[in-house]
């Protein structure tokens, strides 16, 4: 099991826990996702093969509900795979 996946579990289980942007960026960034700016303070991590996208604002601690977007993203890839 590789750390991301690691961390990945342990966001599972806690998606309110302190996650940082680069945390999120780890996890996605272990699936082939890949990050564009949008100028600001928010992120879109699309998957190239799929089309998924997922939108992280970047900020300290990530809320929860990003987290969770995440995790739901990394499932739709792990299952279209």
């Amino acid at each position: 099991m590789s750390s991301a996946d690691k961390l990945l579990e342990r966001m599972r289980n806690n998606p309110k826990g302190d996650w940082t942007f680069a945390d999120i960026e780890k996890v996605l960034k272990s699936r082939s996702c890949v990050a564009r700016s949008r100028g600001g303070s928010h992120f879109v991590f699309t998957h190239p093969a799929t089309g998924f996208w997922v939108t992280i604002v970047y900020s300290r601690p990530i809320k929860p509900v990003y987290v969770r977007r995440a995790i739901q993203m990394v499932d739709e890839i792990d299952g279209a795979d």
